[in-house]
């Protein structure tokens, strides 16, 4: 993106309006470089996020809201204790009902972005292996489709945890720390269409239409603000988290011409009256 907005540059800017570049801090913790970007009143008619899609053409992905679960037990020697409180086995049964709820939620499909799900990524409890655990965490990962809510994920997931703390008298603390909606933009847009062509001209390939498997900060612009929102990059989601990322050059050359192209398309064929 920076390479083709010099290119850009060096032509004289050849579209009228303004092109805004916004590198942020935070993207996979809780957004706090969108969130301070939404509060500095710059306006936009459109907007392209550079999440790798191995340059096809994302239209929308499923949301994602993340919980932290927590149960607690009495903290005492392991040869000591005759009766232990063990904060890790109290939190067994309600792993168990977040499974089976997870297996439910999958028959809940949205025919283009894929299913809702639930997952319990992370568990931490205890603190030495002589010692009986006086709390257990588990982060618990909600993907959502449109038509779930803030409200509904969180009021759902909360009446199945409490039932189980009500059937084995286990109490429990539970944080809602990050929540983004789902998000879909119309394959007819005029979006979609001039970033088609634009894909086409740079790399002679009909670029597909397709869900991002992931979730990344569009629903800041196309659900908080109404913007109309592509997710369109170089490199590959497979490649994200393991031992050896890395990007095709090929790919980032292609961007780089992708990006150019379509900014002047945009700004010359859509925008203007």
């Amino acid at each position: 993106m920076a390479c083709a907005a010099i290119r850009l540059k060096q032509m004289g800017c050849p579209f009228p309006g303004e092109l805004v570049l916004f590198f942020n801090c935070d993207e996979e913790g809780t957004n706090t470089g969108m969130k301070w970007f939404l509060k500095s009143g710059i306006s936009m008619d459109y907007a392209v996020i550079g999440e790798p899609t191995s340059l096809d053409i994302c239209t929308g992905h499923r949301g994602v809201g993340r919980y932290r679960l927590q149960t607690f037990g009495v903290a005492g020697h392991t040869c000591f204790v005759r009766n232990p409180e063990n904060a890790i086995y109290r939190m067994l049964p309600f792993v168990q009902s977040l499974r089976e709820l997870g297996e439910c939620l999958r028959q809940r499909d949205h025919e283009f972005l894929g299913s809702a799900l639930l997952t319990v990524s992370q568990v931490t409890g205890g603190s030495a292996p002589n010692v009986i655990p006086e709390t257990c965490v588990i982060e618990i990962d909600r993907r959502t489709v449109p038509g779930e809510t803030k409200e509904s994920v969180h009021e759902e997931l909360l009446e199945r945890i409490d039932s189980v703390s009500q059937s084995t008298d286990v109490r429990y603390a539970l944080e809602n720390y990050l929540f983004l909606p789902a998000t879909h933009l119309d394959h007819a847009h005029p979006l979609v269409q001039v970033m088609r062509r634009s894909i086409a001209d740079a790399t002679s390939k009909q670029a597909e239409v397709k869900a991002f498997d992931a979730t990344c900060e569009a629903p800041f612009f196309s659900v908080d603000l109404g913007v109309p929102t592509l997710i369109v990059g170089p490199g590959s989601l497979a490649q994200a988290h393991v031992a050896d990322e890395f990007v095709p050059m090929s790919e980032v050359s292609a961007a780089a011409d992708i990006y150019a192209d379509f900014v002047q398309r945009l700004l010359n064929e859509v925008s203007q009256p």
